[in-house]
């Protein structure tokens, strides 16, 4: 009977063993690669170059907000107070004002994946690869302002979207309107 127990586990076993390798493929690994190259051309001796002055005006009034030091600046708000959080745990420096839009262009490229089906396999690898090397996604991550969050935020409203009217699954509505939200505070 102990017997017929441990034959009766181990197809389930090995059923569950199927579906992580399964889930491990060569393209998921593709998608991880270009992440962490992504993050690494974005963080790349981010802080070697200074500040422009608008830069250096949005890290000031974030700066001077964690400091509790009054600020009139009106800038992206999204970015403002994700610098303010990140000056308080990190410390001020260029590269803590240049850390969230690096992450989130590095995210940027991961959207693709999300588009497989309408885009194809390869196309949606290429159009990661594509987002991973591209001179002013580049830039543009590098540089404090929300542009790439903005763009970032609204492109994954707009997949988000497009998942609900295709899949009619109530959850990509939620983050569809997360989403946009974000991408209208950036």
């Amino acid at each position: 009977m102990a017997m017929s127990e441990f034959t009766h586990d181990q197809p389930e076993t090995l059923a569950r063993e199927a579906t992580v390798y399964s889930a491990l493929t060569i393209e998921v690994a593709l998608y991880a690669v270009l992440a962490i190259v992504a993050l690494f051309i974005r963080l790349f001796l981010i802080g070697n170059a200074p500040l422009a002055s608008d830069e250096a005006r949005q890290a000031l009034a974030s700066w001077n907000f964690a400091r509790n030091i009054p600020d009139g600046f009106t800038g992206s708000p999204l970015l403002f107070t994700g610098n303010a959080l990140v000056f308080l745990l990190f410390g001020a420096t260029d590269t803590a004002a240049r850390l969230l839009p690096a992450l989130l262009g590095s995210v940027l490229v991961l959207l693709p994946a999300l588009l497989r089906r309408e885009l194809g396999r390869i196309g949606a690898l290429i159009a990661s690869i594509l987002l991973t090397f591209s001179p002013s996604l580049v830039f543009f991550s590098r540089d404090v302002n929300g542009v790439v969050i903005a763009v970032t935020c609204g492109l994954a409203a707009l997949v988000f979207a497009w998942r609900y009217i295709t899949d009619h699954h109530v959850r990509y509505v939620s983050l569809a309107a997360v989403s946009a939200a974000f991408a209208l505070l950036s």
